[in-house]
């Protein structure tokens, strides 16, 4: 890891973590199908994520698919889950939202979904945006966001699947606040596509201004990958966890000398990382989401009071 010319920031460093793909169910079967992934992911990974965020003022923001792969709305309920269980994810979004802010990540993370009809289409979402224009990708976008809305979670940015909008970048950012705006009345909003893991210095960027109706939309790259995504295919927590350490090595190094983190913190930050949900629960050993905890721990050992946490909305306020 190369070191940064930047001087030493002279005031805490805006740190913000954002997670990907949080659902009830696992992604990565219905993605994936002949890889052995379990479906169900118990509420108590999420709880235990909102009282480990709470007790330690981890901010930023998670994704929330409105309809987890096809498999059913949020809002009127998923055929796959058991009695009671969609109702207990949704009290736990809640409880996670005062931490972190919410967005949809499209619709289903797959397949298009006709608003209409409620059936699938023969596109995956990131083609399907790629070909349409901007009403008609606001029209999606805001199908999405009635979905959480209705479910009572209110977004306020949104979250790219794969690289959704990334070929027509303008067109998408202009419908997002078209969608923000029209649904929750968002004027200043944000989003994640971009995953920067060589600039030293990260910059969140408006890819859309309204000047006649106060109206903007920042980009909010992530400096790194996900180092816990491969915790899925150890066969046990153990290994999993073994896994998760090496490669946070490479984001903070123990000693807290070198990293990835180390670099984004030195140029004056923002420091924005981020996770997966699949990540985290890790095929139910969780060692994803031990490692989030330890990374998270050793962030807090090495910057201290050098570093404060923020949400994406934040961090995105300052962009002006």
């Amino acid at each position: 890891m190369r070191k940064s010319a930047s001087p030493a920031p002279t005031g805490p460093v805006p740190i913000c973590f954002m997670l990907d793909d949080t659902a009830p169910v696992n992604p990565m079967t219905h993605l994936y199908p002949h890889q052995p992934h379990k479906l169900v992911i118990p509420n108590a990974l999420w709880e235990e994520l909102g009282d480990f965020c709470a007790e330690h003022d981890v901010r930023g923001k998670t994704s929330v698919l409105p309809n987890p792969s096809g498999c059913g709305r949020i809002d009127q309920g998923l055929r796959v889950l058991p009695d009671g269980h969609l109702e207990g994810f949704l009290q736990a979004m809640h409880n996670l939202a005062q931490q972190l802010d919410l967005t949809p990540e499209i619709v289903t993370h797959e397949m298009v979904v006709d608003p209409q009809t409620g059936r699938h289409l023969h596109w995956f979402e990131d083609q399907w945006v790629a070909r349409q224009d901007r009403e008609t990708i606001a029209d999606y976008l805001a199908y999405a966001l009635r979905i959480l809305k209705q479910a009572g979670l209110r977004a306020n940015g949104m979250t790219s699947p794969w690289s959704t909008g990334i070929e027509i970048e303008p067109v998408y950012a202009a419908a997002i606040s078209d969608a923000l705006w029209r649904v929750n009345r968002v004027r200043h909003t944000w989003y994640f596509l971009h995953v920067d893991e060589q600039t030293p210095r990260l910059t969140p960027q408006v890819t859309y201004r309204d000047a006649d109706h106060g109206r903007t939309v920042v980009s909010l790259p992530s400096g790194t990958t996900d180092f816990l995504w491969y915790t899925q295919y150890a066969p046990t927590r153990r290994e999993g966890l073994a896994v998760a350490r090496e490669a946070m090595e490479g984001l903070l190094s123990r000693d807290g000398t070198r990293g990835r983190l180390v670099e984004l913190f030195h140029s004056g930050g923002p420091i924005i990382f981020h996770s997966h949900g699949e990540s985290l629960f890790s095929n139910d050993t969780r060692a994803g989401l031990q490692g989030l905890f330890e990374l998270i721990l050793r962030i807090e050992a090495v910057f201290g009071d050098r570093v404060r946490w923020m949400r994406c909305s934040e961090l995105a306020a300052q962009v002006r």
